[in-house]
């Protein structure tokens, strides 16, 4: 602990959400519900044709995990966190018994 102190600086890993662009299909399922406002659905065009999916930003990301608990093709996920521990947390705060 005494090393860590003795630094000017500390490097985080950042734990923030990505994007599995393959699963996604724009549902957006995942933006709404997100208290950092870091998820936008954005449009772009393959071929002529117009796709959407989401895209996080990494600065407003605090890697809370609300994104990965609600989106159905498990399209996001976030480093460090199975989609087992967010669903036992959700239950927890919801008051599930199992």
């Amino acid at each position: 602990a005494a090393t860590i102190l003795s630094k000017d600086t500390i490097e985080l890993e950042p734990t923030i959400s990505h994007v599995v662009t393959e699963n996604c299909d724009g549902c957006a399922y995942c933006v709404d519900p997100c208290p950092f406002k870091a998820i936008t659905l954005v449009e772009y065009i393959v071929n002529g044709e117009t796709k959407k999916r989401v895209e996080v930003n990494e600065a407003l990301c605090k890697g809370c995990g609300t994104c990965m608990a609600t989106c159905p093709k498990r399209a996001i996920f976030v480093w460090h966190f199975r989609p087992e521990q967010l669903m036992a947390e959700v239950k927890a705060a919801l008051g599930v018994v199992a």
